[in-house]
């Protein structure tokens, strides 16, 4: 599966490497991530946050100034075999590490990294793990070190690299550590998920705190950023959300977690799509062929979810004791939540979504940070501008929605202004304020046209079911759909608003478009 061109290409370079450094008979931290294809941003932002931490803390453990190195380089090369191995990348890091040696470091040293790299990932001490410690000299200064990474590699666990140390102090036996994660709150959860090993080998305890301090512009994207850079980083925010819900949708408590797990699923599909040129000789054409079929499967829940919602509010506010219809049609789609939920969890559990899981990691944490550090420059904006206008001419020059439209008609204007409006919030930062405004415009038509499908959806769903509903919900569903047909209109003047698209269209051609 991951015998892959990215690994073929990485071989080659290998190949020439050693050709070119004949007779030397270790590289470099910075030459084993070239030829590995390592994830250098991630990587080298673990590096920063170790090194910054071990600054920090370094006069409350008893780390000395030696271990700084150690920690730098395991740091750096913890993940150096991902691109090789992704499903054992730790074994293949430090199998990769130990057979190349590695220049500046002699053998005893070259142990203490290995045993440093072999703890990064959270997981209950192996024999693999065992062995490389009882290698050691002094194996709890290999654990400290560990612990170290351990750390610094959960405050990167979005991959999105906005996660800053800004404080530490000591209070009483515990170490605080406040951190500015704006983007990416969840990387202080995981931080403190990994600490166990900080835990188990320094006498101090150690704890995690959001910095509330102003934080100002706040941005994923800035100006200038490679394009395959910035589809790195917002493809890697969907995709954290996606793994993030995961758990919730399958267990079903909360309609909200498969709602935004198949949001996250339609932003990445829109971004892949968007980046279909550029990322055309890797996987991302055939991920988002099939985020599209895992995406339509979980579909007739989510839209369970929606009308059960409704179904429910109307029916609290009824005596249900006095109504044998409300009664008997509320019975009857609650006893219906048990088999959506089992096709959520068929989805979610199957092979068909786990594989493409594993092949999206590899593409954002392999595929595309090779080709951003092999290929030219190209900034986002020109790119991103040019499609955004091309798109937004097509919507604007649309016939107004309705007359002799269809149901389907509807749902592809729908889903133009939705991949506008994604396009929209995603670069909004980068191509400036008419872009974001233009995105909340097209925003309101997609929700109104969502408004409308949901109610021909469950109008079409009440014709069909075993049960007759009561007439108030029906009658109620088709007010709610005149009124969506309402919402369309007053959207669609706005989206053909002049002095607004002529702002668009301006911002646009400054950015090349």
């Amino acid at each position: 599966m991951y015998s892959s061109r990215t690994c073929r290409r990485g071989m080659a370079r290998w190949s020439d490497m050693a050709a070119r450094t004949k007779g030397r008979i270790r590289y470099t931290v910075d030459e084993l991530c070239a030829v590995y294809l390592n994830e250098d941003a991630h990587t080298e932002h673990v590096a920063r946050l170790a090194l910054h931490l071990f600054d920090g803390v370094r006069r409350w453990t008893g780390l000395t100034r030696y271990d700084r190195p150690l920690l730098e380089a395991a740091a750096r090369l913890h993940d150096v075999g991902y691109a090789m191995d992704p499903r054992d990348h730790m074994r293949k890091s430090v199998d990769i590490v130990r057979s190349e040696g590695l220049a500046g470091f002699s053998e005893q040293r070259l142990r203490y990294i290995l045993a440093a790299m072999a703890l990064h990932q959270n997981t209950g001490r192996t024999a693999y793990q065992s062995a490389l410690l009882d290698a050691l000299p002094q194996p709890k200064r290999g654990l400290r070190i560990g612990a170290l990474l351990r750390i610094a590699d959960g405050l990167d666990q979005s991959h999105i690299q906005d996660a800053t140390i800004t404080g530490m102090r000591k209070a009483g036996e515990t170490i605080w550590i406040t951190v500015r994660s704006p983007l990416s709150p969840e990387n202080l959860v995981r931080a403190d998920d990994k600490a166990s090993l900080w835990r188990e080998v320094f006498p101090l305890g150690v704890r995690f705190e959001q910095d509330t301090a102003a934080q100002g512009d706040v941005r994923l994207l800035r100006g200038g950023l490679h394009r395959l850079e910035a589809f790195r980083r917002l493809a890697y925010r969907q995709f954290k959300v996606v793994r993030y819900n995961e758990g919730g949708a399958k267990a079903g408590a909360d309609p909200e977690h498969l709602h935004d797990l198949r949001v996250a699923l339609r932003r990445l599909r829109s971004l892949l799509k968007l980046y279909r040129k550029p990322l055309r000789d890797t996987w991302a054409a055939d991920i988002e062929r099939r985020l599209g079929a895992i995406g339509d499967a979980l579909g007739p829940a989510r839209d369970f979810d929606v009308w059960l919602a409704r179904v429910r509010a109307m029916a609290a506010e009824r005596d249900m004791s006095r109504s044998r219809v409300w009664r008997r049609y509320l019975t009857y789609q609650e006893s219906l939540v048990d088999t959506y939920g089992a096709q959520v969890r068929q989805v979610l559990d199957g092979a068909r979504y786990g594989n493409v899981t594993r092949e999206i990691a590899y593409l954002l944490r392999a595929q595309v940070p090779e080709r951003v550090k092999t290929g030219p420059h190209k900034p986002v904006e020109p790119y991103v501008a040019r499609r955004l206008w091309r798109l937004s001419k097509r919507i604007a020059e649309s016939p107004i929605p309705g007359g002799a439209w269809e149901v389907e008609d509807f749902h592809a204007f729908r889903k133009e202004c939705r991949r506008g409006r994604y396009m929209a919030e995603h670069f909004g930062a980068v191509l400036g304020a008419p872009v974001r405004r233009w995105g909340k415009t097209l925003k309101r038509m997609a929700d109104a046209l969502g408004d409308l499908h949901d109610a021909d959806v469950e109008l079409e769903r009440m014709a069909y079911e075993a049960v007759a509903p009561p007439r108030e919900l029906v009658t109620s569903l088709k007010a709610q759909r005149n009124k969506a047909l309402n919402d369309v209109d007053a959207a669609w003047a706005e989206l053909k608003d002049k002095e607004q698209f002529r702002k668009l269209k301006r911002a646009l051609k400054e950015h090349g478009a």
